[in-house]
């Protein structure tokens, strides 16, 4: 299990350290859990942290490259315009960083970038994207044991595993500095 409630509040914490105010959410049109306690998970502690002056601005669109320039282009048309925008699923980000450009938005400092997958384009585009980074591997390599312990009957109760994700700072949101 990845606490994807955290993941959102730790977005949104991150960018309010950094002295941003006017935040957005991107997520994919379609529901899934992990994808809605991100979104509800950030929105809950901006208004936390802001109080009755939060202001999120939510956006859903496909779940793509041209989903995520769609969304880019909406949130620059915004007054005010969002400084900071987590993006709740990897497969749009390449999108969203070509629209903010194409627009004309220096990233980093008019408008900070989080996403969730940590793909390896987050590292190779410029700028490279701050990304949340889960153990893809140490899941699989888990969810083995338990098919192996299932079959061979050592199983004896259902299992449930905890496990931890990374916030990988890069050029679109740096790392808070103490």
């Amino acid at each position: 299990i990845i606490d994807d409630y955290e993941v959102g509040q730790f977005a949104c914490t991150h960018f309010l350290r950094r002295g941003r105010k006017t935040l957005s959410v991107v997520s994919p049109n379609y529901a899934s859990k992990a994808l809605s306690l991100r979104v509800i998970g950030y929105v809950n502690r901006a208004k936390e942290l802001m109080g009755n002056g939060y202001r999120v601005k939510s956006l859903q669109v496909d779940n793509s490259d041209e989903g995520g320039y769609a969304a880019a282009m909406e949130l620059v048309a915004q007054e005010p315009r969002p400084d900071a925008a987590f993006v709740a699923n990897d497969r749009m980000i390449n999108g969203f960083i070509k629209g903010l450009l194409h627009a004309g938005l220096e990233i980093a400092r008019d408008i900070e970038v989080i996403s969730f997958g940590n793909s390896m384009g987050n590292l190779w585009i410029v700028p490279s994207v701050t990304s949340f980074d889960y153990p893809v591997e140490e899941m699989a390599r888990e969810s083995m044991q338990i098919l192996e312990a299932a079959i061979d009957g050592t199983l004896k109760a259902p299992v449930t595993r905890n496990f931890s994700v990374s916030c990988i700072f890069r050029d679109s949101s740096p790392a808070v500095e103490e």
